[in-house]
């Protein structure tokens, strides 16, 4: 799977994971996180690196999910890991 399909699928795990919570930290929040994140990157030069600027936006992007005041049901951390990774990459 190529970066913009990884991209997609983290897109879509934010609507997923971020549905139903307050304004203060639902997709809308992640994604002007992500459009801050890639401007600043770009101020700082790292637009000549695309994969600087993919790790930017995929840290962005999943900055929020597991966050302990939003998680329905408690995950440990190897078991959130497992979930995003799967979500991104294993399912092609």
């Amino acid at each position: 799977m190529g970066e913009r399909g990884v991209m997609k699928r983290a897109e879509e795990l934010v609507k997923l994971a971020m549905k139903g919570n307050d304004a203060s930290h639902d997709a809308s929040h992640v994604f002007r996180v992500r459009d801050l994140a890639l401007s600043l990157a770009h101020e700082e030069g790292l637009s000549s690196s695309p994969e600087a600027m993919e790790i930017v936006e995929l840290a962005a992007l999943l900055h929020d999910i597991g966050d302990y005041k939003y998680v329905r049901c408690a995950l440990s951390l190897f078991e959130l890991l497992l979930f995003v990774y799967s979500y991104l990459i294993a399912r092609i």
